[in-house]
């Protein structure tokens, strides 16, 4: 890696921390900081919902998959592209008509306050570990072509992406991910792709040397695919992290609008990193670590200059996943726990909590200190474990399987009950985390089992609820 490739990642870590400190002038309100303040048109809102899933998993995740089975390898982002396609065609209205910030204060309105604070802590937990994984997965890239030690890359990254955000919370997140998108998509579907599949002979060589099962959409095997709808569309559907970013859009017909053309360009993403594990796989066979192709084939294939834009667009990608997990989880805990228990005080010592419970300055200073901490801890989670992926994959399995019906059930049915939904998160999370410790954290059962329980409570504790409700009814009638 040349002078010039590390100055152009250099010169982009500079422009990013600018932009913060631009940010932190628009953020003076917590709606702003949060949600940008709902102002956010076509282009831009298009750019973040884009930004926000196209992580790790997305980029080096995409491409080792296609190194390993071929076009199958788009299954994983494709069913991320979904899940945000249908929040927007499905959900997104609804939520704004419920006027909430949070998947939590949702279920707080609906169910009560020990819903909320549990969806809280569930949800909040999953995006401090997509966090982490995006840190590491950054300081791995930039341990790989700087040549630092693995600590010291992480601490670089993951500074920088916590300091964004603290500055301009949604602002910064929203401008930087605008800069993310473009880089995104100049230098993975523009450079690194055609440059990989020309290295490689181009696609007719590509599909004479590749076996047949490279090129059957299925062959990365049904069970897996089934996987990939549970835990990625399912977890869309009630993540955080892409609620927030939804909210941030002007109006339902910018957000919805938005979302379907964000999904689809997800879909070409996915194409053109699977494409570049194709390549590689005729250009250099033989790789026992699949997550180490897209860094090599980019040592190797891309010119002086070209290397450094694609490293930056990569790093980019990561960025933009980490800041919006960082700033949703510190979301949940300030506006789901931290608000509640001030309110709580209030009523126990109003002169304690009463200048922050009035000033919405307070709430935002407390917004920026929480997302220091959680960016504390992402950290030091990301330097210190080894491994991290199990402990992700535990998260977003109860993310799916826990809270899926209590949110939308919450959403859409009268009937649902506040004990149903509290029975149903803790019960069915338990359900999940025995399956997953009992058959491994690539199960798909344990997520199935987790849902179908997580539904059969919502239902049956709702319905029995009723009928007493009704029977009470009827004896006062008497």
């Amino acid at each position: 890696m040349t002078g010039l490739d590390i100055g152009i990642v250099i010169g982009y870590f500079l422009v990013i921390i600018a932009v913060g400190v631009y940010s932190s002038r628009k953020a003076q309100a917590s709606s702003d900081y949060l949600v940008a303040g709902h102002r956010l048109g076509y282009g831009i809102t298009f750019a973040c919902l884009s930004a926000v899933l196209l992580g790790g998993a997305s980029t080096i995740g995409s491409t080792a998959l296609g190194y390993r089975y071929g076009i199958s390898g788009i299954w994983l982002v494709s069913m991320l592209g979904l899940g945000l396609m249908l929040v927007g065609i499905l959900l997104v209205k609804r939520i704004r008509e419920l006027e909430v910030l949070t998947v939590a204060e949702l279920l707080t309105k609906r169910f009560g306050a020990k819903a909320g604070v549990v969806t809280a802590l569930v949800s909040a937990l999953y995006t401090m570990m997509v966090c982490a994984t995006q840190v590491i997965a950054m300081g791995t890239i930039l341990q790989g072509f700087a040549g630092w030690d693995s600590a010291t890359s992480m601490l670089v990254v993951g500074v920088v992406v916590v300091a964004y955000t603290i500055l301009g919370g949604m602002w910064a997140i929203t401008l930087t991910d605008f800069i993310q998108f473009i880089l995104i998509v100049v230098g993975v579907t523009l450079v690194m792709m055609p440059a990989c599949v020309h290295a490689a002979g181009g696609l007719s060589a590509i599909g004479a040397i590749l076996p047949s099962s490279y090129f059957d959409i299925t062959s990365i095997g049904l069970p897996t695919i089934v996987q990939y709808f549970f835990l990625y569309c399912l977890g869309a559907l009630v993540g955080q992290d892409l609620w927030q970013r939804y909210l941030t859009a002007r109006s339902v017909k910018v957000a919805r609008r938005s979302g379907i053309a964000s999904g689809a360009f997800i879909l070409f993403y996915a194409i053109a990193c699977t494409l570049v594990g194709m390549a590689a796989a005729v250009y250099m066979p033989g790789i026992d670590d699949a997550q180490l192709v897209f860094a090599k084939m980019a040592d190797e294939v891309l010119p002086t200059g070209a290397l450094g834009l694609v490293l930056t667009a990569v790093l980019a990608v990561l960025m933009s996943t980490a800041s919006g997990t960082l700033l949703a989880s510190s979301s949940l805990l300030t506006n789901d726990v931290i608000k509640p228990a001030s309110a709580y005080l209030r009523t126990k010592s109003k002169a304690v909590v009463k200048e922050y419970l009035e000033e919405d300055r307070m709430l935002l200073k407390a917004s920026r200190r929480m997302t220091a901490c959680v960016g504390a801890v992402a950290i030091v989670v990301a330097v210190w474990l080894n491994n991290v992926i199990a402990a992700l994959d535990a998260s977003y399995a109860i993310l799916s399987g826990a809270l899926f019906f209590p949110i939308i059930l919450g959403m859409f049915w009268k009937k649902a009950t506040a004990k149903a939904a509290l029975a149903s998160i803790v019960v069915s999370s338990v359900v999940i985390l025995l399956g997953l410790g009992l058959m491994g954290t690539t199960a798909v059962e344990p997520i199935m089992i987790g849902l179908a329980v997580s539904g059969a409570i919502m239902v049956s504790v709702s319905l029995l609820d009723s009928r007493i409700k009704d029977a009470d009814i009827n004896k006062d009638d008497l």
